[in-house]
Protein backbone atom coordinates (compact mmCIF):
# COMPACT_ATOMS: atom_id res chain seq x y z
CA UNK A 1 0.00 0.00 0.00
CA UNK A 2 0.97 3.43 -0.18
CA UNK A 3 2.42 5.47 2.85
CA UNK A 4 1.22 8.85 3.31
CA UNK A 5 4.34 9.71 5.15
CA UNK A 6 6.21 9.33 1.36
CA UNK A 7 3.91 12.52 0.13
CA UNK A 8 4.55 14.75 3.55
CA UNK A 9 7.12 16.62 1.80
CA UNK A 10 4.26 17.32 -1.32
CA UNK A 11 1.97 18.09 0.86
CA UNK A 12 4.57 21.15 2.67
CA UNK A 13 5.39 22.16 -0.63
CA UNK A 14 1.83 23.01 -1.44
CA UNK A 15 1.58 25.84 1.24
CA UNK A 16 4.41 27.90 -1.12
CA UNK A 17 2.24 30.42 -3.43
CA UNK A 18 4.43 32.08 -5.95
CA UNK A 19 4.25 35.75 -7.57
CA UNK A 20 3.28 39.20 -5.75
CA UNK A 21 0.60 39.44 -2.92
CA UNK A 22 -1.72 42.42 -3.71
CA UNK A 23 -1.39 45.46 -1.43
CA UNK A 24 -3.56 48.09 -2.61
CA UNK A 25 -2.11 51.50 -4.48
CA UNK A 26 -1.87 54.65 -2.36
CA UNK A 27 -1.97 57.19 -5.02
CA UNK A 28 -3.11 59.84 -3.06
CA UNK A 29 -3.07 59.75 1.10
CA UNK A 30 -6.10 60.92 3.08
CA UNK A 31 -4.77 64.25 3.42
CA UNK A 32 -4.18 64.95 -0.14
CA UNK A 33 -7.48 63.49 -1.25
CA UNK A 34 -9.32 65.84 1.87
CA UNK A 35 -7.30 68.98 0.90
CA UNK A 36 -8.64 68.77 -2.76
CA UNK A 37 -12.12 68.44 -1.91
CA UNK A 38 -12.10 70.56 0.64
CA UNK A 39 -13.88 68.28 3.21
CA UNK A 40 -13.99 68.01 7.07
CA UNK A 41 -14.20 64.12 6.63
CA UNK A 42 -17.68 64.22 8.60
CA UNK A 43 -18.15 60.44 9.44
CA UNK A 44 -21.82 61.02 9.65
CA UNK A 45 -21.94 59.50 6.34
CA UNK A 46 -25.56 59.40 4.68
CA UNK A 47 -27.27 56.09 4.05
CA UNK A 48 -28.09 53.83 1.05
CA UNK A 49 -31.20 55.67 0.86
CA UNK A 50 -30.42 59.56 0.36
CA UNK A 51 -33.06 59.91 -1.33
CA UNK A 52 -35.07 59.91 1.58
CA UNK A 53 -34.13 63.76 1.88
CA UNK A 54 -36.71 64.56 -0.50
CA UNK A 55 -39.40 63.51 1.70
CA UNK A 56 -41.09 62.44 -1.17
CA UNK A 57 -43.05 59.01 -1.08
CA UNK A 58 -44.05 59.08 -4.74
CA UNK A 59 -40.23 59.16 -5.57
CA UNK A 60 -39.38 56.39 -2.83
CA UNK A 61 -42.17 54.23 -4.68
CA UNK A 62 -40.69 54.52 -7.95
CA UNK A 63 -37.12 53.39 -6.71
CA UNK A 64 -38.07 50.76 -5.06
CA UNK A 65 -40.37 49.42 -7.89
CA UNK A 66 -37.28 49.75 -10.60
CA UNK A 67 -34.46 48.34 -7.83
CA UNK A 68 -36.70 45.43 -8.09
CA UNK A 69 -37.82 44.79 -12.01
CA UNK A 70 -35.11 47.09 -13.77
CA UNK A 71 -33.59 44.76 -16.34
CA UNK A 72 -29.95 45.97 -15.85
CA UNK A 73 -30.53 45.51 -12.69
CA UNK A 74 -31.55 41.96 -13.20
CA UNK A 75 -28.65 41.18 -15.60
CA UNK A 76 -26.36 42.54 -13.38
CA UNK A 77 -27.74 40.13 -10.43
CA UNK A 78 -27.31 37.34 -13.00
CA UNK A 79 -23.64 38.11 -13.72
CA UNK A 80 -22.92 38.63 -9.89
CA UNK A 81 -24.45 34.04 -9.97
CA UNK A 82 -22.45 33.45 -12.36
CA UNK A 83 -19.52 35.23 -11.08
CA UNK A 84 -19.88 33.25 -7.70
CA UNK A 85 -20.67 29.86 -9.45
CA UNK A 86 -16.91 30.42 -11.52
CA UNK A 87 -15.74 30.80 -8.01
CA UNK A 88 -17.04 28.10 -6.87
CA UNK A 89 -15.75 25.78 -9.16
CA UNK A 90 -12.16 27.26 -9.61
CA UNK A 91 -12.02 26.48 -5.75
CA UNK A 92 -12.14 22.83 -6.33
CA UNK A 93 -10.24 23.04 -9.44
CA UNK A 94 -6.72 21.56 -7.58
CA UNK A 95 -8.82 19.04 -5.21
CA UNK A 96 -8.61 15.61 -5.16
CA UNK A 97 -11.40 14.18 -7.59
CA UNK A 98 -12.82 10.73 -7.43
CA UNK A 99 -15.06 8.80 -10.39
CA UNK A 100 -16.93 5.65 -10.59
CA UNK A 101 -17.60 4.12 -12.84
CA UNK A 102 -18.37 -0.16 -14.65
CA UNK A 103 -17.95 -1.81 -18.03
CA UNK A 104 -18.97 -4.90 -19.60
CA UNK A 105 -17.15 -5.95 -23.02
CA UNK A 106 -18.18 -8.64 -24.67
CA UNK A 107 -15.61 -10.20 -27.58
CA UNK A 108 -15.68 -12.61 -30.23
CA UNK A 109 -13.11 -13.37 -32.54
CA UNK A 110 -12.51 -16.53 -35.38
CA UNK A 111 -9.68 -17.96 -35.22
CA UNK A 112 -8.08 -20.15 -38.17
CA UNK A 113 -9.35 -23.35 -38.66
CA UNK A 114 -11.47 -23.30 -35.84
CA UNK A 115 -14.54 -22.43 -34.61
CA UNK A 116 -13.63 -19.04 -32.24
CA UNK A 117 -12.88 -17.81 -29.04
CA UNK A 118 -15.58 -15.57 -27.08
CA UNK A 119 -14.63 -13.67 -24.09
CA UNK A 120 -16.41 -11.32 -21.39
CA UNK A 121 -15.67 -9.19 -18.93
CA UNK A 122 -16.73 -6.93 -16.27
CA UNK A 123 -14.83 -4.16 -14.40
CA UNK A 124 -16.02 -1.74 -11.86
CA UNK A 125 -13.71 0.35 -9.50
CA UNK A 126 -13.65 3.92 -8.44
CA UNK A 127 -10.64 6.12 -9.91
CA UNK A 128 -9.01 9.04 -7.63
CA UNK A 129 -6.82 12.11 -9.38
CA UNK A 130 -5.14 14.96 -7.65
CA UNK A 131 -3.11 17.67 -9.50
CA UNK A 132 -1.02 18.88 -5.92
CA UNK A 133 -1.04 22.85 -6.03
CA UNK A 134 2.90 22.84 -5.14
CA UNK A 135 3.27 26.57 -6.31
CA UNK A 136 0.13 28.04 -5.72
CA UNK A 137 -1.14 28.18 -8.87
CA UNK A 138 -4.49 27.17 -8.15
CA UNK A 139 -4.31 28.98 -4.92
CA UNK A 140 -3.60 32.52 -7.39
CA UNK A 141 -6.68 31.09 -9.70
CA UNK A 142 -8.90 31.17 -6.70
CA UNK A 143 -7.60 34.41 -5.38
CA UNK A 144 -8.48 36.10 -8.85
CA UNK A 145 -11.60 34.53 -8.98
CA UNK A 146 -12.77 35.92 -5.67
CA UNK A 147 -11.54 39.13 -6.61
CA UNK A 148 -13.87 39.17 -10.05
CA UNK A 149 -16.96 38.01 -7.85
CA UNK A 150 -16.45 41.01 -5.43
CA UNK A 151 -15.80 43.70 -8.74
CA UNK A 152 -18.69 41.97 -10.43
CA UNK A 153 -20.84 42.45 -6.40
CA UNK A 154 -19.38 46.66 -7.03
CA UNK A 155 -20.81 46.38 -10.18
CA UNK A 156 -24.08 45.48 -8.98
CA UNK A 157 -23.90 48.46 -6.35
CA UNK A 158 -22.62 50.93 -9.45
CA UNK A 159 -25.84 49.49 -11.44
CA UNK A 160 -28.45 50.46 -8.61
CA UNK A 161 -27.23 53.50 -7.71
CA UNK A 162 -27.61 54.49 -11.46
CA UNK A 163 -30.95 53.19 -11.61
CA UNK A 164 -31.48 54.93 -8.45
CA UNK A 165 -30.36 58.44 -9.63
CA UNK A 166 -32.14 57.97 -13.26
CA UNK A 167 -35.10 57.53 -11.71
CA UNK A 168 -34.69 60.44 -9.11
CA UNK A 169 -33.42 63.14 -11.92
CA UNK A 170 -36.25 61.77 -14.26
CA UNK A 171 -38.77 62.19 -11.48
CA UNK A 172 -38.03 65.70 -11.23
CA UNK A 173 -37.81 66.50 -15.12
CA UNK A 174 -41.09 65.32 -14.94
CA UNK A 175 -42.36 67.22 -12.28
CA UNK A 176 -40.01 70.49 -14.38
CA UNK A 177 -41.80 69.74 -17.55
CA UNK A 178 -45.05 69.95 -15.42
CA UNK A 179 -44.45 72.94 -14.02
CA UNK A 180 -43.15 75.33 -17.43
CA UNK A 181 -46.58 73.55 -18.99
CA UNK A 182 -48.83 75.12 -16.32
CA UNK A 183 -46.57 78.37 -16.55
CA UNK A 184 -47.29 78.33 -20.32
CA UNK A 185 -51.25 77.49 -20.25
CA UNK A 186 -51.57 79.67 -17.80
CA UNK A 187 -49.55 83.04 -19.59
CA UNK A 188 -51.75 81.57 -22.87
CA UNK A 189 -54.44 82.27 -20.84
CA UNK A 190 -53.68 85.42 -19.52
CA UNK A 191 -52.75 86.56 -23.34
CA UNK A 192 -56.27 85.21 -24.76
CA UNK A 193 -57.79 88.03 -22.24
CA UNK A 194 -55.37 90.64 -23.82
CA UNK A 195 -55.80 89.64 -27.14
CA UNK A 196 -59.86 89.75 -26.73
CA UNK A 197 -59.65 93.15 -25.04
CA UNK A 198 -57.20 94.57 -27.91
CA UNK A 199 -59.64 93.15 -30.54
CA UNK A 200 -62.26 94.71 -28.75
CA UNK A 201 -60.14 98.65 -28.86
CA UNK A 202 -59.45 97.98 -32.80
CA UNK A 203 -62.93 97.15 -33.78
CA UNK A 204 -63.78 101.03 -32.05
CA UNK A 205 -60.55 101.97 -33.81
CA UNK A 206 -58.48 102.37 -30.29
CA UNK A 207 -55.70 100.51 -31.44
CA UNK A 208 -53.67 100.28 -34.43
CA UNK A 209 -53.28 96.97 -36.45
CA UNK A 210 -49.35 96.41 -35.28
CA UNK A 211 -50.90 96.22 -31.82
CA UNK A 212 -53.29 93.35 -32.87
CA UNK A 213 -50.61 91.65 -34.72
CA UNK A 214 -48.93 91.72 -31.82
CA UNK A 215 -50.78 90.15 -29.03
CA UNK A 216 -51.67 87.42 -31.84
CA UNK A 217 -47.90 86.82 -32.23
CA UNK A 218 -47.96 86.57 -28.27
CA UNK A 219 -50.51 84.19 -28.26
CA UNK A 220 -49.09 81.75 -30.85
CA UNK A 221 -45.42 82.22 -29.54
CA UNK A 222 -46.93 80.97 -25.90
CA UNK A 223 -49.38 78.14 -27.90
CA UNK A 224 -46.07 76.92 -29.69
CA UNK A 225 -44.03 76.37 -26.64
CA UNK A 226 -47.14 73.59 -25.08
CA UNK A 227 -46.71 70.99 -27.46
CA UNK A 228 -42.52 70.86 -26.49
CA UNK A 229 -43.69 70.47 -22.92
CA UNK A 230 -46.02 68.34 -23.43
CA UNK A 231 -43.87 65.83 -24.97
CA UNK A 232 -41.27 65.92 -22.81
CA UNK A 233 -43.41 64.97 -20.40
CA UNK A 234 -44.23 61.83 -22.33
CA UNK A 235 -40.69 61.64 -22.60
CA UNK A 236 -39.88 61.94 -19.06
CA UNK A 237 -43.22 59.50 -18.17
CA UNK A 238 -41.87 56.61 -20.46
CA UNK A 239 -38.10 56.90 -19.43
CA UNK A 240 -39.65 56.10 -15.90
CA UNK A 241 -41.79 53.02 -17.20
CA UNK A 242 -38.75 51.60 -18.46
CA UNK A 243 -36.85 52.02 -15.73
CA UNK A 244 -38.84 50.05 -14.14
CA UNK A 245 -38.78 47.55 -16.15
CA UNK A 246 -42.44 48.29 -17.86
CA UNK A 247 -44.22 48.93 -21.30
CA UNK A 248 -44.87 52.82 -21.16
CA UNK A 249 -48.15 53.64 -19.98
CA UNK A 250 -49.05 57.18 -18.75
CA UNK A 251 -51.18 55.67 -15.64
CA UNK A 252 -48.26 53.96 -14.76
CA UNK A 253 -47.07 57.50 -13.46
CA UNK A 254 -49.13 59.31 -10.89
CA UNK A 255 -47.92 62.91 -10.50
CA UNK A 256 -50.09 64.53 -6.84
CA UNK A 257 -50.71 68.45 -7.48
CA UNK A 258 -48.47 69.13 -4.53
CA UNK A 259 -45.71 67.78 -6.60
CA UNK A 260 -46.80 69.93 -9.96
CA UNK A 261 -46.35 73.33 -7.64
CA UNK A 262 -43.15 72.40 -6.20
CA UNK A 263 -40.38 75.10 -6.46
CA UNK A 264 -36.97 74.35 -5.10
CA UNK A 265 -35.55 72.31 -2.30
CA UNK A 266 -33.92 73.37 0.72
CA UNK A 267 -30.47 71.81 1.36
CA UNK A 268 -28.33 72.26 4.07
CA UNK A 269 -25.04 73.66 2.02
CA UNK A 270 -22.80 72.72 4.93
CA UNK A 271 -23.24 68.76 4.08
CA UNK A 272 -22.04 69.40 0.87
CA UNK A 273 -18.29 69.41 2.65
CA UNK A 274 -19.49 66.96 5.58
CA UNK A 275 -18.74 63.40 4.02
CA UNK A 276 -15.22 61.30 4.62
CA UNK A 277 -12.85 61.03 2.27
CA UNK A 278 -13.20 57.62 2.25
CA UNK A 279 -15.59 57.63 -0.27
CA UNK A 280 -13.63 58.18 -2.59
CA UNK A 281 -12.04 54.74 -3.00
CA UNK A 282 -15.39 52.94 -1.27
CA UNK A 283 -17.90 54.28 -4.38
CA UNK A 284 -18.79 51.27 -6.40
CA UNK A 285 -16.88 52.49 -9.73
CA UNK A 286 -13.66 52.25 -8.02
CA UNK A 287 -14.11 49.61 -5.91
CA UNK A 288 -14.59 47.50 -9.29
CA UNK A 289 -11.68 48.83 -10.55
CA UNK A 290 -9.37 48.28 -7.45
CA UNK A 291 -10.64 44.44 -7.31
CA UNK A 292 -9.94 44.06 -11.39
CA UNK A 293 -6.64 44.92 -10.21
CA UNK A 294 -6.84 42.34 -7.60
CA UNK A 295 -7.50 39.79 -9.68
CA UNK A 296 -4.86 40.78 -12.24
CA UNK A 297 -2.43 40.48 -10.04
CA UNK A 298 -2.99 37.05 -8.67
CA UNK A 299 -2.67 35.97 -12.05
CA UNK A 300 0.77 37.18 -12.27
CA UNK A 301 1.18 34.27 -10.00
CA UNK A 302 -0.68 32.20 -11.60
CA UNK A 303 1.67 32.31 -14.55
CA UNK A 304 4.48 32.26 -13.27
CA UNK A 305 3.65 28.79 -11.07
CA UNK A 306 2.89 27.21 -14.57
CA UNK A 307 6.50 27.19 -15.14
CA UNK A 308 7.23 24.89 -12.36
CA UNK A 309 7.51 21.07 -11.88
CA UNK A 310 3.47 20.11 -11.94
CA UNK A 311 3.73 16.77 -9.64
CA UNK A 312 0.20 14.43 -9.83
CA UNK A 313 -1.77 11.01 -8.65
CA UNK A 314 -3.81 8.73 -9.87
CA UNK A 315 -4.83 5.78 -8.50
CA UNK A 316 -7.68 3.23 -8.97
CA UNK A 317 -9.34 0.54 -6.81
CA UNK A 318 -12.18 -2.36 -8.28
CA UNK A 319 -12.65 -5.62 -8.66
CA UNK A 320 -12.34 -7.46 -12.52
CA UNK A 321 -13.94 -10.54 -13.25
CA UNK A 322 -15.28 -12.65 -16.44
CA UNK A 323 -18.18 -13.12 -14.59
CA UNK A 324 -20.49 -10.54 -12.84
CA UNK A 325 -21.07 -12.59 -9.99
CA UNK A 326 -17.89 -13.10 -9.26
CA UNK A 327 -17.29 -8.91 -8.64
CA UNK A 328 -18.23 -10.10 -5.02
CA UNK A 329 -15.29 -12.18 -4.41
CA UNK A 330 -12.15 -10.18 -2.87
CA UNK A 331 -9.25 -12.09 -4.54
CA UNK A 332 -10.71 -10.57 -7.71
CA UNK A 333 -9.96 -7.05 -6.18
CA UNK A 334 -7.51 -5.08 -8.36
CA UNK A 335 -5.56 -1.50 -7.58
CA UNK A 336 -3.06 0.59 -8.61
CA UNK A 337 -1.39 3.84 -8.19
CA UNK A 338 0.86 6.14 -10.42
CA UNK A 339 2.79 9.51 -9.01
CA UNK A 340 3.40 11.50 -12.28
CA UNK A 341 5.87 14.43 -12.87
CA UNK A 342 5.89 16.98 -15.41
CA UNK A 343 7.98 19.92 -16.01
CA UNK A 344 7.60 22.42 -19.20
CA UNK A 345 10.99 21.70 -20.94
CA UNK A 346 10.71 23.58 -24.09
CA UNK A 347 7.75 26.15 -24.75
CA UNK A 348 9.60 28.81 -27.40
CA UNK A 349 9.79 31.66 -24.31
CA UNK A 350 5.97 30.98 -24.44
CA UNK A 351 5.63 30.62 -20.50
CA UNK A 352 8.05 33.58 -20.23
CA UNK A 353 6.17 35.78 -22.36
CA UNK A 354 2.55 34.66 -20.51
CA UNK A 355 4.26 35.86 -17.53
CA UNK A 356 5.21 39.68 -18.98
CA UNK A 357 1.71 39.59 -20.31
CA UNK A 358 0.11 39.17 -17.41
CA UNK A 359 2.01 41.81 -15.26
CA UNK A 360 1.53 44.24 -18.22
CA UNK A 361 -2.31 43.56 -17.98
CA UNK A 362 -2.12 44.40 -14.30
CA UNK A 363 -0.15 47.29 -15.17
CA UNK A 364 -3.27 48.52 -17.44
CA UNK A 365 -5.45 47.56 -14.74
CA UNK A 366 -3.76 49.77 -12.12
CA UNK A 367 -3.71 52.79 -14.73
CA UNK A 368 -7.40 52.31 -14.96
CA UNK A 369 -7.91 52.34 -11.13
CA UNK A 370 -6.08 55.28 -11.12
CA UNK A 371 -7.93 57.06 -13.83
CA UNK A 372 -11.49 56.14 -11.98
CA UNK A 373 -10.12 57.47 -8.57
CA UNK A 374 -8.98 60.79 -10.35
CA UNK A 375 -12.34 60.83 -12.18
CA UNK A 376 -14.32 60.08 -8.87
CA UNK A 377 -12.51 63.15 -7.45
CA UNK A 378 -13.71 65.72 -10.48
CA UNK A 379 -16.78 64.67 -10.19
CA UNK A 380 -17.52 65.20 -6.86
CA UNK A 381 -15.52 68.70 -6.96
CA UNK A 382 -18.08 69.16 -9.92
CA UNK A 383 -21.51 68.31 -8.21
CA UNK A 384 -19.97 70.25 -5.16
CA UNK A 385 -19.32 73.43 -6.95
CA UNK A 386 -23.05 72.98 -9.00
CA UNK A 387 -24.93 72.73 -6.21
CA UNK A 388 -23.86 75.89 -4.86
CA UNK A 389 -23.82 77.59 -8.30
CA UNK A 390 -27.22 76.63 -8.95
CA UNK A 391 -28.58 78.20 -5.07
CA UNK A 392 -27.24 81.43 -6.41
CA UNK A 393 -28.70 81.15 -9.83
CA UNK A 394 -32.23 79.98 -8.20
CA UNK A 395 -31.98 83.05 -5.49
CA UNK A 396 -31.41 85.74 -8.61
CA UNK A 397 -34.22 84.13 -11.04
CA UNK A 398 -36.52 83.93 -7.72
CA UNK A 399 -36.14 87.87 -7.20
CA UNK A 400 -35.96 88.42 -11.04
CA UNK A 401 -40.05 86.80 -11.44
CA UNK A 402 -40.52 88.21 -8.12
CA UNK A 403 -39.41 91.78 -9.57
CA UNK A 404 -40.89 91.27 -13.16
CA UNK A 405 -44.37 90.88 -11.56
CA UNK A 406 -44.09 93.96 -9.67
CA UNK A 407 -43.19 95.45 -13.43
CA UNK A 408 -45.82 93.98 -14.80
CA UNK A 409 -48.78 94.78 -12.82
CA UNK A 410 -47.55 98.46 -13.16
CA UNK A 411 -47.30 98.37 -16.91
CA UNK A 412 -50.85 96.80 -17.02
CA UNK A 413 -51.76 100.22 -15.11
CA UNK A 414 -49.98 102.33 -17.21
CA UNK A 415 -51.11 100.56 -20.45
CA UNK A 416 -54.91 101.29 -19.23
CA UNK A 417 -54.49 104.68 -18.56
CA UNK A 418 -52.74 105.59 -21.85
CA UNK A 419 -49.49 106.26 -20.58
CA UNK A 420 -47.42 103.46 -22.63
CA UNK A 421 -47.51 101.36 -25.58
CA UNK A 422 -48.94 97.97 -26.24
CA UNK A 423 -45.77 96.70 -27.14
CA UNK A 424 -44.61 97.52 -23.49
CA UNK A 425 -46.80 95.92 -22.04
CA UNK A 426 -46.41 92.75 -24.48
CA UNK A 427 -42.68 92.79 -23.54
CA UNK A 428 -43.00 93.09 -20.38
CA UNK A 429 -45.44 90.06 -20.29
CA UNK A 430 -43.22 88.15 -22.49
CA UNK A 431 -40.43 88.79 -19.72
CA UNK A 432 -42.44 87.42 -16.91
CA UNK A 433 -43.12 84.61 -18.92
CA UNK A 434 -38.82 84.19 -19.42
CA UNK A 435 -38.39 84.59 -15.99
CA UNK A 436 -40.85 82.24 -14.61
CA UNK A 437 -39.80 79.20 -16.85
CA UNK A 438 -35.62 80.25 -16.15
CA UNK A 439 -36.78 79.76 -12.79
CA UNK A 440 -39.19 76.89 -12.94
CA UNK A 441 -35.99 74.91 -14.53
CA UNK A 442 -33.65 76.30 -12.25
CA UNK A 443 -36.14 74.62 -9.12
CA UNK A 444 -35.50 71.36 -11.09
CA UNK A 445 -31.68 71.58 -11.99
CA UNK A 446 -31.27 72.16 -7.73
CA UNK A 447 -32.82 68.50 -7.66
CA UNK A 448 -31.10 67.06 -10.14
CA UNK A 449 -27.97 69.02 -8.94
CA UNK A 450 -28.25 67.26 -5.27
CA UNK A 451 -28.55 64.04 -6.93
CA UNK A 452 -25.79 64.49 -8.98
CA UNK A 453 -23.71 65.06 -5.76
CA UNK A 454 -25.17 62.01 -3.95
CA UNK A 455 -23.98 60.26 -6.86
CA UNK A 456 -20.52 61.32 -7.39
CA UNK A 457 -20.38 60.28 -3.74
CA UNK A 458 -21.47 56.89 -4.26
CA UNK A 459 -24.95 57.33 -3.42
CA UNK A 460 -24.36 55.16 0.40
CA UNK A 461 -23.84 52.15 -1.54
CA UNK A 462 -20.44 50.41 -0.12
Amino acid sequence: MIKVSNFLPLLLLASCTLGPDYERPLFWSDDELKNSLETMDDNNYQDKNWFYIFGDEELNLLIEKAKQNNLNVKAAISKLRQARYSLDIGKVKYWPMIDVGGEYNYKYATAYGELGNKNSFYNFGFDASWEIDIWGEGRRYTESLSALYESTAANLDNVLLLITTEVANNYFGLITAHNQLQIAKKNLRVQNDILKVVKDKYKNGLVEDGDLDQARFAVESTRAMIPDLEQAVNVYENAISILMGKLPNKNLIKIYEKNIARGAFTYDIKKLKQFPVSVVRSRPDVREAEKILKSKNAEIGAAIAAMFPNISLSSALGRQAHKFDELNYSKYAAYGYTPAISMPFLHWGQLLNEVEMSKEAKNEALYMYQNVMLNAVEEIKNAMSAVEREYEKNRALKNAAANMKKVLAAMRIKYKEGLIEFSDLLASEQNLLTAENKLAESDGQVYKNIISFYKAIGGGYY
